[in-house]
């Protein structure tokens, strides 16, 4: 159920980034409240949305991935991943991948990554950043995990 919910929910929230408008009645009323903390983190927030549902390729790591939303925020360009609960541990490997498929800035200034939680009640979302020296080595963990995952699949070791 709660992949269900993030599902439609990410769907109906990346169609209105992307200009698009939906029927409410045609949306489930448990989940009108995940739409409406978008809405209100976006009115409180002023981002600027650069792009949503992005879909990149890394051909030296050999993995894809599709990223939320990437936006500018005071300056700063940000990369995030709504989450219709609380944010997983392993988001902050999630979306260090997600940075690293988008590649550099323009700008050479590194990217901020966060979740963006998302509230059942409708109040406005909380975005929960991934920085500081405990997120430094995301990107590296990231690949450390995605390069043992396969020689264990390689060796047939599935414990």
């Amino acid at each position: 159920e709660a992949r269900q919910r993030g599902t439609i929910v990410h769907a109906v929230t990346a169609g209105l980034d992307q200009g698009f408008t939906f029927n409410w009645a045609d949306l489930d009323k448990k989940l009108h409240g995940y739409v409406k903390s978008w809405l209100a983190f976006k009115a409180k927030t002023p981002i600027e949305i650069l792009d949503v549902e992005t879909t990149a390729y890394n051909p030296l790591y050999l993995f894809w991935g599709t990223r939320d939303i990437r936006f500018m925020l005071n300056g700063q360009q940000w990369i995030a991943d709504k989450k219709t609960g609380a944010a997983p541990y392993w988001a902050r490997w999630q979306t260090a991948a997600y940075d690293m498929l988008a590649g550099p800035t323009a700008s050479g200034k590194p990217r901020k990554r966060a979740s963006i939680q998302l509230y059942e009640d409708g109040g406005p979302a909380r975005m929960i950043e991934y920085g500081g020296a405990e997120h430094y080595n995301d990107g590296a963990e990231f690949l450390a995990f995605l390069i043992t995952s396969r020689r264990r699949q390689e060796n047939g070791i599935t414990n």
